[in-house]
């Protein structure tokens, strides 16, 4: 892909030529071996009840259960830490597929648990505990509400001011407002963009608190969703790791550890990354995670896993309303090759 093209434009690009091409790759991997092949699905809220969150974080309980029937009638549905074990012993012929949900949105419990329960299945939930305080939001829910408020134009406005010079978030704001997100969230000082949104929020659509309520999962909640979902840890305050110093990233593993065993009163083994892009990830931290106690971590690093791939770098996929047919079966058999990934 060009690097001359404008990122939104390679963006629309590499989706075009995804269209294209994935009958084509979906027919070839037909001859493949599934064996060996795990493929974990990322989701975040499942449902209608936060409608400020963009549609590419929900997904519909009708289109959720047609993805998990799916994954029942063409391989074996895990949780994460049931399909580590599985994966390394390479015992299982069938694809591997597991479904996880970042952040402990409220409508995992109220919708996706009971479709799952119905089900049979067992899902993973990575919770970040920085909200169990009541008076702290990640930084996105903050965005994503004052967009759905005040529209990226008047956002970017609005922050411009404490942000440095309006011209990049305009600029960014008249193009989209996934631009304007990706901008606040690639070139901006970490602490005064979250400083100018948390006093935006206050100022035009009031505390935190009870927003934080009624968007996530108290730490009293989880325990009963344990024989539907393996609780791991998603950190405490949704920090991109790579910007972290070594204590820093200690803190926000070992913290959220430390919180999610004292709620549930065992053992925590998983890890998702924030973000989990490749620019959201430190250069190592598998030796921290490792004596930290945890078994694996997941990026965002779209793709399914083969043989051999390191725990501490697991790829994903995300779990989206719309997903075709040649998409699903290109997946199972291996995923995609980077220049037709997202």
């Amino acid at each position: 892909m060009s690097a001359f093209l404008h990122p939104s434009a390679r963006h629309r690009a590499r989706l075009a030529l995804r269209r294209a091409a994935l009958p084509a790759l979906a027919c070839a991997r037909r001859l493949r071996p599934v064996r060996g092949i795990w493929t974990i699905f990322a989701g975040h809220e499942v449902g209608d009840g936060l409608p400020h969150l963009p549609p590419s974080m929900r997904i519909s309980t009708a289109a959720l259960e047609q993805r998990v029937r799916w994954a029942l009638a063409c391989g074996r549905v895990v949780s994460v830490r049931e399909g580590l074990s599985l994966h390394a012993r390479e015992e299982e012929r069938r694809p591997l597929l597991s479904f996880s949900f970042d952040d402990a949105y409220r409508g995992v419990a109220t919708h996706a648990a009971p479709l799952l329960r119905r089900l049979g299945v067992r899902a993973t939930l990575f919770v970040h505990t920085g909200t169990w305080s009541g008076d702290w939001l990640p930084w996105t829910d903050l965005f994503f509400a004052l967009e759905r408020a005040l529209g990226p134009l008047r956002l970017a406005d609005a922050l411009a001011p404490s942000l440095g010079p309006e011209a990049p978030l305009l600029e960014a704001a008249r193009r989209s407002a996934y631009e304007l997100k990706s901008a606040l969230h690639r070139a901006c000082d970490e602490p005064r963009r979250d400083a100018a949104l948390r006093e935006l929020h206050q100022r035009e659509l009031g505390g935190l608190e009870a927003l934080a309520r009624s968007i996530y999962l108290r730490p009293e909640e989880l325990p009963a969703l344990e024989d539907v979902f393996e609780i791991a840890s998603h950190g405490v305050r949704h920090r991109r790791q790579a910007l972290l110093d070594a204590g820093a990233q200690r803190a926000e593993i070992e913290g959220a550890r430390a919180s999610l065993q004292a709620a549930l009163g065992h053992p925590v083994e998983g890890f998702a990354y924030p973000f989990g892009r490749e620019a959201d990830l430190p250069a190592s931290d598998a030796a921290l995670l490792l004596h930290s106690g945890h078994a694996y971590a997941c990026t965002m690093i779209e793709g399914a896993n083969a043989t051999g791939a390191d725990p501490y770098r697991l790829k994903r996929w995300p779990l989206e309303e719309r997903a075709s047919a040649c998409e699903l079966a290109s997946l199972v058999r291996g995923g995609f090759p980077r220049w037709l990934r997202r």
